[in-house]
């Protein structure tokens, strides 16, 4: 069986924007770790970073299909 936990996460204020805030947190992220990221759409930077790190991404979206 396995389990998981927040092992990372950033905060900022409402002048933080999200890229900025997961460049922060990309120096903790190795290889099969998930991000919980509020709204990547638009965001694909973020998804082809996450990607490149092999983690996985957890989001909502705004539209129902994606490529």
């Amino acid at each position: 069986m396995r389990g998981g936990g927040v092992l990372e996460h950033v905060r900022g204020s409402k002048r933080d924007g999200e890229m900025r805030l997961l460049n922060q947190l990309l120096p903790a992220l190795t290889a099969g770790d998930i991000v919980v990221y509020d709204r990547a759409a638009g965001h694909d930077v973020a998804c082809a970073q996450l990607r490149a790190h092999q983690v996985d991404l957890i989001s909502r979206v705004s539209i129902r299909q994606i490529d």
